[in-house]
């Protein structure tokens, strides 16, 4: 497989194999949600692949073809796969800000809420 082929592509629409090995079901779905409201999106899982099939709508505003929507498709979904990589390497951050933010106690001492913004009471300089 090499990470997202263009299957098919017609005035209409067009058809894109996402390889399952750089690509989450959760990332090519949050990409294909962006594309739904000029765009009919149909997600098929395959063992190796999940392929996602791009219509027109009828009614549809966005500009461009089939060519012009897969690419767009292609950076949604890239952009997706980094947003999903990035939070797993930030989790750890992240749920220690939340639980200091709803935290009733310090979980980083005292130290730090009595602090002026110019001290570093912790030697973190």
């Amino acid at each position: 497989m090499e990470g997202l082929r263009f299957a098919v592509e017609s005035t209409e629409g067009v058809m894109l194999r996402a390889d399952k090995s750089l690509y989450s079901q959760k990332a090519v779905e949050a990409a294909a949600y962006w594309f739904t409201a000029d765009w009919f999106v149909h997600l098929e899982d395959e063992p190796e692949a999940t392929v996602v099939r791009i219509v027109r709508k009828s009614d549809g505003t966005r500009a461009g073809g089939a060519q012009t929507v897969g690419g767009e498709f292609a950076n949604r979904l890239l952009d997706e796969a980094l947003r999903e990589k990035v939070g797993a390497e930030t989790e750890a951050v992240r749920n220690a800000i939340l639980a200091h933010a709803l935290s009733e106690t310090p979980l980083l001492g005292t130290a730090l809420d009595a602090a002026d913004v110019g001290d570093d009471p912790l030697g973190i300089r």
